[in-house]
């Protein structure tokens, strides 16, 4: 019997898909890393109507899939040119950006192609929901979820209308930290509107929880600290503590994953004590799982390892 192989696309030096690879390689399974964004300075690759091949290797022969990483595919490269090397550089920016979308055209058509052929986690489609959030809010809403009011954009009296209605927060508009807002905060950030749109959210005093869903299950929940302002809380979650919820609201949870088509998430919910209401923040569509394994042995990855082994 031939060894069960995984693919994970994600970076080589990500914590999580280290964590994986080891579960999968634990159970006898052989885990593959596609590293694409080394694609394509380091890595070669290739797409034919009989195979992908990637860093010589035909990576349609692993059964599944784990996507931990596709920002590569949506985000420019860190900028790579001092002032003085910019100017000269200048004049080549097209073909620069020609080039870039080439690049993206041929990772986008890769992870189109595995999730036609293969069992992928999480599907491309679900993806776009990881950049656009209001896209996310307004379907969550228009499915019945209790998604706490919000006003995005550029119009500074639409914004400074909500702001006067409600105690909000500022959230990116892609990914990044939040922060408490107000006119005044509105008003020093105004001149900035003309160069990008904002998000503000009407703040939920109450409890953090995050959930993970894996298919028709929440695998573990876990009630957070209260989110220190300006800071990405994905890289600092300073304790967690494993909570039950109700069976009712572990079935909305999955349900929220699956109205956005996603078969692994993080779904963020703020619990109001004082009005005995649950809202729903987010699903992150490949969120961080090693601290929970780590520091409440929540064995996610495990269990992540067993559901894509189980479907080669």
């Amino acid at each position: 019997m031939s060894t069960q192989k995984i693919g994970i696309i994600g970076q080589f030096n990500d914590a999580d898909v280290q964590q994986l690879k080891a579960c999968i390689e634990d159970r006898g399974g052989e885990a593959r890393i596609i590293d694409l964004s080394l694609f394509p300075e380091v890595n070669g690759g290739s797409i034919s109507s009989e195979r992908i091949v990637y860093d010589d290797e035909n990576i349609l022969e692993c059964g599944a899939f784990y996507i931990r990483r596709l920002a590569s595919v949506w985000d420019l490269p860190l900028p790579r040119f001092t002032r003085d090397e910019w100017a000269g550089y200048y004049n080549k920016f097209n073909d620069y950006m020609d080039n870039l979308r080439a690049v993206h055209a041929f990772k986008i058509s890769l992870a189109r192609i595995l999730c036609e052929q293969k069992t992928v986690v999480n599907p491309y489609q679900s993806w776009d929901f990881h950049h656009l959030k209001l896209h996310q809010f307004w379907i969550l809403r228009e499915n019945g979820f209790n998604v706490p009011n919000f006003m995005a954009g550029n119009n500074y009296f639409d914004l400074k209308g909500f702001l006067e209605r409600e105690v909000a927060v500022n959230k990116p508009i892609v990914t990044g930290p939040v922060k408490m807002a107000d006119v005044q905060s509105l008003d020093s950030e105004r001149s900035g509107l003309r160069q990008r749109p904002t998000v503000y959210q009407k703040f939920i005093e109450g409890k953090s929880i995050r959930a993970f869903v894996l298919g028709d299950k929440v695998i573990c929940a876990c009630e957070l600290p209260h989110k220190k302002w300006g800071v990405d809380a994905s890289e600092s979650i300073e304790y967690m503590k494993p909570i039950d919820l109700p069976v009712s609201m572990v079935k909305e949870i999955v349900r929220a994953a699956q109205t956005l088509g996603m078969v692994f998430a993080g779904v963020d919910l703020q619990y109001n004590e004082a009005g005995g209401e649950y809202y729903f923040l987010e699903c992150n569509v490949a969120p961080y799982f090693r601290p929970y394994d780590t520091m409440v042995g929540a064995n996610i990855g495990g269990r992540l390892a067993d559901f894509l082994l189980e479907r080669c």
